[in-house]
């Protein structure tokens, strides 16, 4: 077998780890802690796959600045486990390697084996679209799925942010391929997947993420505008989407008011209270602030969460991170970017009311987030080709 053959076959094999620890999390997640399935068909072979092609690695690092920001950002966090507590360095170093090996090895797959990305949306929508059907049957009780276990009125707050989170961004990446998609079946499927993703959304109860949703809709809509000049479409498609969300809130207004009041305001006010304490340099990565704000333990707002924990300059880094990613992103041709920058405008206007921290143990925001971050930067590699070709 041929180093050529030995990278693709690996390549393929990653791809093939990542669509069933995204369509089924249950595989990946357990008690917060990873499983097998993770470390066997994703850590494990990319990591293989970095030392085969570690000179094309190294070089395509030199020349990707977005990639560099994110080691910058993580270098800085990781150096304010300094003057957090002993008992919290160990873990939140250990959790700091697992997202850059997650990183660096989504990052490789996408930018020098663009070949095969086109096939793994469309097994990852499929393996979804069977996913929801699953839990929407006659066996709820069997947890491969989050929608067998994290919809519906018995599930706890915590479980249908995390379940909202999950669906919005199936719901952003398919939206992107139904907007700009050039593949008919992917195009069909990523329909199906819109719907079925947005249907989990509401029955998940989760406001936030309903807010998140509206924006990534219109920031989708913005970039139609701007590629095909069909204002109709996009502000009709925009104007269906208020109307949806008035007509419920009008009709059925114990649907969106069940889960009570979300006490944000109270809960960023102490945040906040707490910035001012530890303004420059944070508490240190991974401690909990220990909010007391209606019994809740952290911000509920990831912005606030960074700034606490890792100071202004941590937070700052985070946005220059993300803006340069998405900046350079939204220049390439929206076939191939549309979804993740829906996804992750989803993310980023869902983490303004919710998720605690992105250096945590695999959880879906964290699966999710830096899957999408990755793409992104692997979409600003313009000059990046398969390694097949050489």
């Amino acid at each position: 077998m041929t180093k050529v053959n030995l990278t693709n076959g690996l390549a393929i094999f990653v791809l093939l780890g990542l669509a069933l620890s995204f369509a089924y999390p249950a595989f990946l997640i357990e008690s917060g802690s990873p499983k097998a399935i993770y470390y066997v068909m994703v850590i494990l072979p990319g990591l293989i796959l970095l030392c085969l092609d570690g000179a094309v690695f190294a070089e395509s690092l030199k020349s990707n600045r977005g990639m560099q920001l994110v080691f910058i950002m993580l270098a800085y966090w990781c150096m304010t486990l300094l003057w957090g507590s002993e008992g919290v360095a160990g873990s939140q170093f250990r959790r700091m390697l697992a997202v850059l090996i997650y990183l660096c090895v989504v990052w490789h797959v996408f930018t020098h084996y663009p070949q095969f990305i086109t096939r793994f949306y469309f097994l990852l929508f499929v393996l979804f679209a069977v996913g929801v059907f699953w839990s929407l049957g006659t066996f709820p009780s069997v947890k491969i799925l989050l929608g067998g276990h994290r919809l519906g009125n018995k599930a706890g707050f915590g479980q249908a942010i995390h379940a909202a989170h999950y669906y919005g961004v199936f719901f952003s990446l398919a939206l992107g391929f139904l907007l700009f998609s050039k593949h008919r079946v992917l195009l069909i499927l990523s329909g199906a997947v819109c719907g079925l993703a947005l249907l989990a959304i509401i029955l998940t109860k989760s406001r936030g993420s309903y807010l998140a949703v509206a924006v990534a809709v219109i920031f989708a809509a913005g970039l139609y505008v701007r590629h095909y000049k069909k204002y109709i479409l996009a502000a009709g498609l925009c104007v269906v989407l208020a109307l949806l969300a008035l007509a419920i809130y009008h009709y059925y207004p114990a649907f969106i008011l069940s889960r009570g009041s979300s006490h944000r305001y109270e809960i960023w006010a102490e945040a906040w209270h707490m910035i001012q304490g530890n303004f420059w340099l944070g508490i240190g990565l991974g401690e909990r602030p220990g909010i007391t704000a209606r019994g809740f333990a952290h911000a509920h707002n990831l912005y606030l969460n960074i700034w606490l924990t890792t100071g202004v300059f941590g937070l700052l880094l985070f946005l220059l991170a993300v803006g340069w990613v998405v900046a350079r992103a939204i220049r390439r041709p929206l076939n191939k970017v549309a979804g993740c920058l829906t996804a992750m405008v989803f993310f980023l206007a869902a983490m303004m009311t919710d998720s605690q921290q992105l250096i945590n143990s695999p959880n879906e925001a964290w699966l999710c987030f830096w899957f999408c971050f990755a793409c992104l930067a692997g979409c600003n590699a313009v000059n990046a080709a398969p390694v097949l070709a050489k």
